[in-house]
């Protein structure tokens, strides 16, 4: 069965977002400063008119930040939240059969690993990460 995903850079590794939650891509410069958030939290940006948390992915993922964020993200989780992440880079859409993907990690975050084109990419879990 082949699915979509987006590829992502963070640090210097890839992972994949299933694109059924990608709503949109963009560069948001004006990030409101929130006191009292959880440390993974950056703050809220405005997206269409609807304030929406924006999540720092490489604190959730206990990576250590580059400062060289250039991307958001904004998804639509399974609960119909819409949030935002920030990543390093977005590299491009790819088709991935999902038969080989391998589910080996023991990780609430990924939800498996793909080899392609002789590189390893980490499928995110994005539900997991933003709960």
């Amino acid at each position: 069965m082949k699915k979509t995903y987006l590829s992502l850079k963070i640090n210097d590794n890839l992972y994949l977002l299933d694109t059924n939650y990608v709503i949109n891509i963009d560069n948001y410069p004006n990030i409101n400063k929130v006191p009292g958030l959880s440390n993974d939290i950056i703050g809220m940006i405005n997206f269409r008119g609807k304030p929406i948390l924006l999540f720092d992915i490489h604190k959730i993922l206990n990576l250590n930040d580059n400062n060289s964020k250039s991307n958001t993200i904004i998804i639509k989780l399974k609960n119909n939240k819409d949030i935002a992440i920030i990543v390093d880079d977005v590299l491009s859409v790819i088709d991935i059969d999902t038969n080989n993907i391998v589910n080996k990690m023991d990780n609430y975050y990924i939800g498996g690993i793909i080899e392609i084109d002789n590189k390893l990419m980490m499928i995110l879990d994005i539900n997991n990460i933003i709960n």
